[in-house]
C-alpha cells in the first residue's frame, strides 16, 4: 500500500513538473496581475503566523508576476462578506467552504496537509480531553451530566466533529451535558478550564494537545484523550472521525485560467518544513497542500447535526417544511391533482351514466306499464276464451234440466188437453219444472261468478271427478266422438285448484286430441296415476306422426300444428297450468301420436 502511494506521488510530481516546463513563468516578460484572497477567520492557535503567512510568502516568491492581496472574511457571515469584497480565492475551514459551495460558485483547489497526517482529507477532528487523574472519566459516555468546555460552536475540530460523534451515539449535546462553556480559543482557555477543574472535560482540535505538550505549554501526561483512537497515517490521538483540513479554493468564475493554473500548481508544489537532518518537522509550522478529495464526510456530519446546507431540517416553519419535503410534497400534490382530476372525470361519467340509467329506468317503467296493460288484455282474452269454451260445458250441463223441463211441460200440456184436474200431480210437475229451472240458474251463476272474479279461488278437488266431467263435456262438444278410454288409478286423489279451470284444461287437451284423430278415426286414452308428491293426468292420441318442426311448435304458446288452428287451445292449457303451478310434459309416441301429461302437486 505504501509503495502504491509512493508511485502515485511520484507520478503526480512528474506531471506537475512537466506542466511547469511546458509553461515556464518568467518575471521579465509576464504582465503583473493582482489577486485578492479572502481569509476566513478561525480560532486555531498561530494559524495566521504559521499557515497563512508562509503560504502567501511562498506564492509571492514563486509567482512574482502576481500581486497577492488579502481581505478578512468573518466565518459567521462568510457569504455576505464574499459578495461584498469579491475575492478571487478563499482560504477557509472545510466546513465553511462546503457551506459556501451551497450558496456561491466555489471550486476547491487544494487542502492543507499537516506534518501529522499522510492524507490531508483525513487530518482534522476533535480530541476530548480530561485530567488524567479523573478515574471516573475514561469514555465519552462517562461525561453524561458533566460539564464541558470547547472553542467556538461552529469550529469543525473544536466542537462540530465531537457533536457529530455524540449524535452518532444517539445523544443530544444540550441534554447530555449539565453545562457547556464555549471559549474563544482552545489554548489556553479550553485547556485552562479543564486544568483548573472548572470543566470536567474539554474539546480540542486534533494535534493541538500534542503541539502544546511539545512546546511546553502543557505538562506532558497531565491530560488524557477520551475514547482515544489511532488511525494509520495519522500520528495524533483523536476521539472522533477525521475530516478535511483548511481549503484553498477559487470563488471567482471569471478568473483568468492561466492565473488559476499557475496558483494551483504552485500550491501543490509547496513542500513541508524540513529540519537539519532532512526529516519533516512534526509541528504546526510544517505543512503542505494536497489535491482535494470528496466532501462526503462533511456533508454526512452536517446532515447528522442539521446545520449548514441541512439547517432546514431543524426549521419547522412553512418554508422549512417546503424545503425539507419538497420532493414528497411535489409527489403528494401531483397525486392529489391526479386524484382530483380522476374524481372530476368519475363524477362526470357517473352523472352521464346516471342520466342514461334514469332514462332507461323511465323507459323500463313505460315498458312495464305497456306489459301490464298487455297482460291485462291477454288475461281478459284468456278468460273470455275460457268463457267461450264453457259453452260446451254449459251445453252439456243444461241439456238434462232443459230436457226434463220439456218433458214436464209435455206432461202438463197433455194433462190440460185431457181435462184432468189432479192438483197434486200438477203441483208435482210444477215443482219439477221449478227445480230444473233453478238447476239451470245455478249453472249460469257458476259461469257468471267465474267471469266476475278477478282471481280464481282454489280449493281441494278430486281429480277423477274433474276428468269425468271434462270427458262428458267433450262428448257433447265433438261432432263425431272418437273412442275414448279412461283409466283412473286413484280417482280420489286431490289437487288444490279452481275446478272449472282444470275442467276446461282437460277439455282443451281432449279437443286437441280429437282434432288429431279425426281423419284416421284414432283413439284417445286418458290416464291418471299418483306418487308420493304428484298427481299425473295424461291425454294421449293416435293421430298422425309429427315432423320435428311440428313437434317443436307444440312448445310455443301460440303455434298450432294444424292449418286451421289458432293455437289458443294450448295457450289456454299453458296459462291454466301456470296459474296452478302445474307442469306440462309433451312426448312424441311411436309410431304416431302425442301424449300430453299434466303434473299437479298432490294434496
Amino acid at each position: 500500500m505504501t509503495n502504491m502511494h509512493t508511485v502515485k506521488s511520484f507520478c503526480a510530481a512528474a506531471a506537475l513538473a512537466a506542466l511547469l516546463v511546458a509553461s515556464p513563468v518568467s518575471s521579465q516578460d509576464a504582465v503583473e496581475r493582482s489577486v485578492l484572497i479572502g481569509l476566513v477567520n478561525n480560532n486555531e492557535p498561530g494559524f495566521r503566523a504559521e499557515v497563512l503567512t508562509p503560504t502567501l510568502d511562498y506564492l509571492k516568491k514563486t509567482l512574482p508576476n502576481i500581486s497577492f492581496r488579502t481581505v478578512d472574511i468573518a466565518a459567521y457571515k462568510a457569504v455576505d462578506d464574499l459578495f461584498r469584497t469579491r475575492p478571487d480565492f478563499v482560504i477557509a475551514p472545510s466546513d465553511v467552504f462546503v457551506t459556501l459551495s451551497s450558496s456561491i460558485s466555489a471550486h476547491p483547489l487544494a487542502v492543507r496537509k499537516s506534518s501529522f497526517a499522510k492524507d490531508a482529507n483525513r487530518s482534522l477532528g476533535s480530541a476530548v480531553i480530561a485530567l488524567k487523574t479523573r478515574a471516573d472519566i475514561n469514555h465519552i459516555a462517562d461525561l453524561k451530566g458533566k460539564t464541558i468546555s470547547a472553542s467556538l460552536p461552529d469550529s469543525l475540530g473544536g466542537w462540530l466533529a465531537f457533536a457529530g460523534e455524540l449524535a452518532a451515539q444517539g445523544h443530544e449535546a444540550d441534554s447530555f451535558f449539565s453545562r457547556i462553556d464555549f471559549e474563544t480559543y482552545q489554548i489556553p482557555e479550553v485547556v485552562g478550564s479543564v486544568l483548573s477543574g472548572r470543566s470536567d472535560a474539554g474539546v480540542l482540535s486534533t494535534c493541538q494537545l500534542e503541539v502544546a505538550e511539545q512546546r511546553g505549554l502543557i505538562e506532558a501526561g497531565k491530560l488524557k484523550v477520551l475514547n482515544a483512537r489511532r488511525t494509520p497515517g495519522f500520528s495524533c490521538s483523536h476521539s472522533t472521525h477525521l475530516y478535511p483540513d483548511q481549503i484553498f479554493g477559487s470563488v471567482n468564475e471569471n478568473l483568468d485560467p492561466e492565473t488559476l493554473k499557475q496558483i494551483s500548481i504552485a500550491l501543490l508544489q509547496m513542500r513541508e518544513k524540513i529540519n537539519g537532518s532532512g526529516i519533516t518537522e512534526k509541528d504546526n509550522t510544517s505543512f503542505s497542500w494536497q489535491v482535494v478529495g470528496r466532501f462526503d464526510s462533511i456533508n454526512r456530519l452536517f446532515k447528522a447535526l442539521k446545520i449548514g446546507p441541512y439547517a432546514y431540517l431543524k426549521d419547522w416553519s412553512f418554508e422549512g417544511i417546503l424545503k425539507r419535503f419538497s420532493s414528497e410534497i411535489t409527489i403528494v400534490l401531483c397525486l392529489l391533482a391526479f386524484l382530483t382530476l380522476s374524481e372530476l372525470r368519475l363524477y362526470r361519467l357517473v352523472k352521464i351514466r346516471t342520466a342514461k340509467l334514469n332514462d332507461l329506468v323511465e323507459e323500463k317503467g313505460r315498458m312495464l306499464e305497456e306489459v301490464r296493460g298487455l297482460n291485462h288484455r291477454l288475461h281478459n282474452m284468456e278468460r273470455y276464451a275460457l268463457v267461450s269454451q264453457m259453452s260446451s260445458v254449459i251445453a252439456h250441463d243444461l241439456k238434462q234440466p232443459l230436457g226434463a223441463i220439456i218433458n214436464y211441460c209435455a206432461v202438463l200440456q197433455m194433462a190440460i188437453e185431457s181435462g184432468a184436474k189432479d192438483e197434486s200431480k200438477l203441483a208435482d210437475v210444477t215443482d219439477a219444472v221449478n227445480r230444473e229451472a233453478h238447476r239451470i240458474a245455478q249453472i249460469v251463476d257458476r259461469v257468471r261468478s267465474y267471469v266476475k272474479r278477478p282471481n280464481s279461488q282454489h280449493k281441494l278437488c278430486k281429480v277423477g271427478d274433474l276428468v269425468k266431467r271434462a270427458v262428458d263435456s267433450f262428448a257433447h262438444y265433438a261432432d263425431s266422438t272418437p273412442k275414448i278410454s279412461v283409466m283412473l288409478s286413484d280417482p280420489d286423489a286431490r289437487i288444490n285448484a279452481e275446478a272449472l279451470e282444470i275442467e276446461i284444461l282437460f277439455l282443451n287437451l281432449l279437443k286437441n286430441a280429437g282434432r288429431a284423430v279425426r281423419k284416421n278415426n284414432g283413439n284417445i286414452e286418458v290416464r291418471t296415476h299418483t306418487d308420493d308428491k304428484c298427481v299425473y293426468v295424461s291425454v294421449a292420441d293416435s293421430g298422425p306422426a309429427l315432423t320435428d318442426e311440428q313437434f317443436k311448435q307444440l312448445s310455443d304458446v301460440c303455434d298450432s300444428t294444424t292449418a286451421e288452428g289458432l293455437g289458443l287451445g294450448l295457450a289456454i292449457v299453458r296459462s291454466i297450468a301456470d296459474a296452478h303451478s302445474a307442469h306440462i310434459q309433451i312426448d312424441r309416441l311411436i309410431p304416431c301420436g302425442v301424449k300430453f301429461t299434466v303434473i299437479f302437486e298432490k294434496f
